[in-house]
């Protein structure tokens, strides 16, 4: 009799451990596309390295909590759409080779709703950028992929002024930037 109480109390933990896992993921790929404007015309950097992990609460195969974000940005990867000066000109307003790195570190999950199989989720993290720390809150859509990845979407506006940075410029300063740029992001991540 102890030894079917026994048991079944395995059988129940183990139930349970099925139901609400938490998940550990990494960064599989991305695209990630920062946007701005100047008075002479549109431009747009792309994200060429970028790494992080992400731990994930399902219960019952269901998105229950983020409980860590960690993404890391190699400043020096950023490419601009208008070339090699434009580059050199975002690293130096960026402060690149002092801070090679940019990041995103999530300190709380706010809300988290399901609609038509995404799930929707809240949070606000500490933004890392040239040496600089702001806590900015954030809004993603995530959905499960057939093959159990995590493809994580969104976008952000922000401001570099935030940051201290200075708005970069060009050609004798008759190109100026915009303080207002756009992140915007699909990141998959993988199970480790």
């Amino acid at each position: 009799m102890m030894k079917r109480i026994g048991l079944l109390i395995v059988i129940l933990l183990v139930a349970v451990m099925v139901s609400f896992a938490q998940a550990k993921y990494e960064v599989r790929s991305f695209q990630m596309m920062i946007s701005g404007t100047s008075n002479l015309h549109d431009w747009t950097s792309q994200v060429k390295k970028l790494s992080g992990e992400i731990v994930i609460d399902f219960n019952d195969g269901n998105l229950e909590g983020v409980r860590q974000t960690n993404i890391r940005i190699d400043a020096l990867s950023l490419k601009s759409s208008k070339g090699g000066i434009m580059d050199h000109k975002m690293y130096g307003a960026l402060n690149a080779k002092t801070y090679p790195e940019i990041s995103f570190i999530l300190t709380k999950t706010t809300s988290i709703r399901r609609a038509s199989g995404n799930y929707y989720v809240s949070g606000i993290g500490n933004l890392s950028i040239a040496g600089v720390t702001v806590p900015v809150d954030l809004e993603i859509k995530g959905r499960v992929l057939p093959n159990g990845d995590v493809e994580i979407s969104g976008e952000k506006k922000l401001k570099m002024s935030t940051f201290k940075i200075t708005p970069p410029t060009a050609l004798l300063g008759t190109l100026k930037t915009h303080d207002d740029i756009t992140v915007s992001y699909t990141i998959i991540v993988k199970s480790r």
